[in-house]
């Protein structure tokens, strides 16, 4: 009877999202003209991801987006253009927190790029 009511629990948990979670804390170095793309998913059901970076004294560009944007997204920002094919972003910030939903079955990207004039350290955490 207990392990009944174990396994019961265990699939009512899994069902309700309360299933794997996501936490990636890293130190990621960029030198001007790099640029770094942290791939994760794709979950089971949508998921509501923070990004914070923090990168004190070189700004950074920070993007989320589906992974079957990069091109579109890497287009843009090569010519200095705002992308559009984005589910949260900033072109330039020393530090930020940000909100992206990510639907059920896509794969997510966090791309980081240096836009000041030196190289950025940055302390990147994703989470959801």
């Amino acid at each position: 009877m207990q392990i009944r009511s174990v396994l019961a629990l265990g699939i009512i948990l899994w069902c309700c999202g309360c299933g794997p979670s996501l936490l990636d804390e890293r130190e990621v170095s960029l030198e001007l003209g790099d640029i770094e793309s942290i791939v994760f998913g794709p979950f089971n059901k949508e998921q509501t991801v923070t990004v914070s970076a923090s990168s004190p004294g070189a700004p950074v560009s920070v993007y989320v987006h589906d992974s079957d944007q990069q091109e579109h997204v890497d287009y843009a920002i090569s010519y200095g253009k705002e992308p559009q094919d984005t589910w949260a972003g900033v072109a330039s910030t020393e530090d930020v927190t940000l909100t992206a939903v990510v639907p059920a079955g896509k794969e997510a990207v966090v791309r980081l790029q240096p836009t000041g004039r030196k190289p950025a350290n940055v302390h990147l955490k994703i989470s959801n």
